[in-house]
C-alpha cells in the first residue's frame, strides 16, 4: 500500500502519526481522514493533507505555551480565531466570491454566539437552535440559500475536527431542520425564436454581454470581470468557482468585430465597461444581471429562462453538433466526468477548441 494511505470498506484513507510531543495537545496519536474511493485520486489528495498537517504541527509547536491542560486544546480555540485561520486557508483554494459568502455566514455565526465563545462549547443543541432561529427564519431566503448557509457552517466545523480542535461536527446532519425543499424550476435553454425576441430587444451593454455569453458559454460574472488584457486569442478566465473554471475560451469568429470594438472603446479597462460592483458578494455583474432579468420579464419570459440560459443554450448547441462531452466541460469550466480524463488529461489544445467552438451558429438580431 502507498505511503500514508490505507484502504477500508471501498475507501482510501489518509493516515499520519502525530509527533509524540504533540499527542497531548491534539488529544490523539494518529490522524485518519477519508480521501477517495480511487487510488490515483487518493494519491493526489494525500499530498494536500500532508502539507496541511505539517503546517499545523509547526504552528502548534510555535504556540505550544498557549495550550491548556483542561481540554488539551489551544487556548486560542475561540471561534473568531479559528474562523480567521480557516478563511486564511480557504483563500488559497476558492474564488473571492465564495470566500466572501463564507466570511458573511461565519461572521453571522460569530456575532450570534459571541466573540468569547470557544469551539468546544458549541453543542448539537446550540447548532440545532442556530439552524431554527437564524437560518430557517431569515426572511426572503430560498431553500437553496439556507442549504448553502448550513453547508458553510458544517464545512467550517469539519475543518475544526480535522484540525483536532473538536471531536465531532455539531452541524452535521442538520438539513432536516430546513423544512421541505421547494420544487426546483426546470431551467431551459433559449430556442432560436426566443433568441430573436430577446436579442432584438436588448440595449447596447446587455446585448453585448448576452451575445458573448451565447458564443462562449461564460458565466455572467466571468464576462463582467474580463479586463482588456485578458482578451487576446481567447477569453482568459483567471479565477472562478473552482480550479476547473480557470481556462481560456476561444473567441468565436461571430464575436471578432464586437470584441475588437469593445476593447478599442473601453474607458475603464474592462471588456464590459462602466459596471459598479454591488450586492453582498460585491460582484460587477450584480446590477446588470438584475437589469437583464427585468428586460426578459417584460418580454414575457418566465423563471424558466434567465441569463444563465444563454450558457445552457451554448452547451446544448455544442452537444447537438456532436462536440464530445469532455470538450464541452473544458470550455464551460466543469470537472471532467471521466476519472481518467480528470486525472491524466490536460485537455484539448487551443486550436482544437477553436475548431469545436466554430461549429455553433446562431442568427443574431440587432
Amino acid at each position: 500500500m502507498a505511503k500514508y494511505l490505507t484502504y477500508h470498506r471501498h475507501q482510501y484513507y489518509f493516515n499520519l502519526s502525530v509527533p509524540s510531543d504533540l499527542v497531548t495537545a491534539l488529544g490523539k496519536s494518529k490522524i485518519s481522514e477519508p480521501l477517495a474511493p480511487v487510488l490515483d485520486e487518493a494519491e493526489i489528495l494525500k499530498h494536500d493533507r500532508l502539507l496541511f498537517w505539517k503546517r499545523q504541527f509547526k504552528e502548534i509547536r510555535k504556540n505550544y505555551d498557549q495550550y491548556n491542560s483542561k481540554n488539551s486544546k489551544v487556548l486560542t480555540s475561540d471561534i473568531p480565531s479559528l474562523i480567521t485561520a480557516y478563511l486564511s486557508e480557504e483563500k488559497l483554494r476558492i474564488s473571492n466570491q465564495h470566500l466572501l459568502d463564507k466570511q458573511r455566514y461565519l461572521q453571522q455565526l460569530q456575532d450570534t454566539l459571541g466573540h468569547n465563545t470557544f469551539i468546544i462549547d458549541v453543542t448539537r443543541r446550540t447548532s440545532s437552535d442556530y439552524v431554527r432561529d437564524i437560518i430557517v427564519t431569515t426572511p426572503q431566503q430560498s431553500y437553496r440559500s439556507k442549504e448553502k448557509h448550513l453547508f458553510v457552517l458544517s464545512s467550517f466545523f469539519r475543518w475544526c475536527v480535522r484540525s483536532g480542535f473538536i471531536d465531532h461536527n455539531p452541524f452535521a446532519d442538520m438539513a432536516f431542520l430546513l423544512g421541505n425543499k421547494s420544487v426546483a424550476i426546470n431551467k431551459k435553454p433559449y430556442r432560436q425564436e426566443q433568441l430573436k425576441l430577446l436579442l432584438s430587444s436588448l440595449p447596447g451593454p446587455l446585448y453585448d454581454l448576452s451575445v458573448i455569453a451565447l458564443y462562449s458559454g461564460l458565466r455572467i460574472e466571468e464576462i463582467c470581470r474580463l479586463k482588456i488584457q485578458d482578451v487576446n486569442e481567447g477569453f482568459e478566465i483567471k479565477q472562478g468557482k473552482n480550479h476547473n473554471s480557470i481556462r481560456v475560451v476561444p473567441i468565436h469568429s461571430a464575436l471578432t468585430d464586437l470584441v475588437h470594438n469593445l476593447k478599442a472603446t473601453s474607458p475603464d479597462g474592462y471588456l464590459i465597461p462602466n459596471l459598479t460592483p454591488a450586492g453582498r458578494s460585491n460582484k460587477r455583474s450584480h446590477n446588470i444581471s438584475k437589469q437583464f432579468g427585468r428586460y426578459k420579464t417584460k418580454l414575457g419570459f418566465t423563471k424558466e429562462h434567465d441569463f444563465h440560459s444563454l450558457r445552457r443554450t451554448f452547451a446544448t448547441t455544442l452537444e447537438n453538433t456532436g462536440v464530445p462531452e469532455s470538450t464541452i466541460s473544458q470550455l464551460m469550466g466543469h470537472k471532467k466526468q471521466s476519472i481518467s480524463l480528470y486525472l491524466y488529461s490536460g485537455g484539448l489544445e487551443f486550436t482544437r477548441l477553436q475548431q469545436e467552438i466554430e461549429r455553433i451558429k446562431f442568427v443574431l438580431y440587432k
